[in-house]
């Protein structure tokens, strides 16, 4: 019998671990050298996506939007040079040409731009506020293929962005109830008085807005026109939740409640967000600051002038008439009002600090009111926002509240104008988690718009919300990177 050495048993054992680790380090090389190369690709694909769909932001912005509808384009079909184009598709082609400045052109075989509008990917998929540029990139390995396989390997990257030119939050609409869902009710109800004998709800030049999609989401009764000169009627979802006495033509016909149809909104039934004004500069309420110093009403009632702004736990002056010296009214906890008295504030922001504050006026007899939002002329801001008088972000805003159940419940409103004489309200009325109700035996115009949770709108007298966009607030223009 022979015994062989161990050494030569385990001859050529080391040569298959020397072929795994070798692999292993090239996996590592790999790693190190093509990792790095698409990640750098990445972020430089994704600077330019970032860039192409800022620029057919700000194209938006400017209120270019071309006079076809954008859908999806993918560049290598868009000609940059063609006027025609340019004037049908100014968002896609702005994108596109943006991207080919910075090296992802259409003509390289590597490299996809698609503008989306609305996105097809993540949060702001389908949403027609929303655009979107993509832009796919393959990317050829030196040694990642030897390990994995495939070469070149494509690098994907998405951005999302929107412009916004300025002009009113919800341009159109005299009446927007914001809130998404309403239960068994409906978040607008309006019932005019009926009879042919002049009284009656109604809206003029702009319509009706509704952010929900249930049974009866905007409810309008009663035998008098409550819709006049064809404003839009858009809902989020399905038309048929208007209910009403649809009109065969514009004007003041009896018998029926509105004219046009309702149609589906522009926002392709995705509701919007129920707070409009985040991210523009009314976004953020008043501040301490802003509301400074406390006063006492009783105080500052014996001035025959009128009282001054600044932070009130009440302005309720009982029968008393009150007049508002212009400026930012902080009201916490308590509530606006007044009984046979009169009340007048003109350039004033009336801020509705929490939940438990609210505005219920009721005046009675011939007592009246006069309320009307800042303006230019009443603060001397010349249009611009001064961070030293603050009251210049709210231009255009009489009545502001961000708080509130968010129920529209009809025992708990938070903002009531009725009464028996005539009130006059001028500017934007905004409570997008609140109830407001408009009504009253009087003369009530509401002259701006009203962007509330839900609204109530009917009573015995003439009722009428005039849209007018040149009186409410309207933020200057915007472009935004969201994704």
């Amino acid at each position: 019998m022979t015994i062989e050495p161990a050494r030569k048993r385990e001859a050529g054992q080391v040569l298959p671990l020397l072929v795994l680790a070798l692999v292993g380090l090239l996996g590592f090389a790999a790693l190190a050298l093509d990792g790095g190369n698409l990640y750098t690709e990445q972020r430089r694909a994704q600077a330019a996506a970032d860039n192409a769909v800022m620029a057919a932001a700000l194209q938006e912005m400017n209120g270019i939007t071309g006079n076809s509808t954008q859908a999806n384009f993918d560049c290598a079909s868009i000609n940059v040079n063609d006027p025609a184009q340019a004037a049908a598709v100014p968002l896609a082609l702005a994108a596109c040409h943006n991207a080919s400045q910075n090296g992802y052109t259409a003509s390289d075989p590597h490299t996809t731009v698609v503008f989306h509008l609305p996105p097809v990917h993540g949060a702001y998929a389908g949403n027609s506020q929303y655009m979107e540029v993509v832009i796919t990139q393959t990317v050829p390995t030196a040694l990642a293929h030897l390990v994995y396989g495939q070469d070149p390997i494509p690098v994907t990257v998405i951005a999302v962005a929107h412009g916004t030119p300025t002009g009113p939050i919800m341009p159109g609409y005299a009446l927007s109830a914001m809130k998404p869902d309403c239960g068994s009710g409906g978040t607008i109800y309006m019932q005019s008085k009926g009879g042919g004998s002049g009284g009656g709800a109604s809206l003029t030049d702009g319509g009706a807005f509704v952010n929900a999609n249930c049974p009866s989401a905007l409810k309008m009764t009663g035998g008098d026109t409550l819709m006049t000169n064809g404003p839009p009627i858009d809902v989020v979802g399905d038309p048929s939740t208007v209910s009403g006495t649809p009109c065969t033509s514009p004007g003041v016909p009896s018998g029926c409640n509105y004219y046009p149809a309702p149609t589906t909104s522009a926002n392709g039934g995705v509701p919007l967000s129920q707070d409009l004004l985040q991210g523009t500069p009314a976004g953020t309420p008043p501040t301490a600051q802003d509301c400074a110093p406390a006063r006492n009403l009783a105080t500052e009632m014996a001035d025959p002038v009128g009282i001054h702004p600044g932070s009130y736990t009440t302005l309720d002056s009982g029968n008393a008439s009150i007049n508002l010296r212009p400026g930012i009214y902080c009201l916490t906890g308590g509530t606006l009002s007044s009984g046979n008295g009169s009340m007048t504030g003109n350039g004033v922001l009336i801020y509705l600090v929490d939940t438990a504050a609210s505005i219920v006026y009721s005046g009675k007899n011939s007592a009246s009111l006069d309320l009307s939002a800042p303006t230019t002329a009443t603060t001397g801001c010349q249009g611009t926002a001064d961070p030293s008088q603050d009251i210049c972000k709210y231009l255009g805003i009489v009545v502001y509240k961000v708080t509130g159940t968010n129920l529209c419940l009809d025992n708990a409103p938070d903002i009531v104008f009725t009464g028996n004489g005539s009130m006059n309200v001028v500017g934007l009325v905004y409570a997008p988690l609140s109830l407001v109700k408009y009504g009253g035996n009087g003369s009530l115009t509401m002259t701006g718009q009203t962007i509330a949770g839900c609204v109530k709108f009917n009573g015995n007298g003439n009722l009428n919300i005039v849209y007018n966009p040149t009186v409410i607030y309207s933020p200057p223009p915007s472009i935004r990177l969201d994704q």
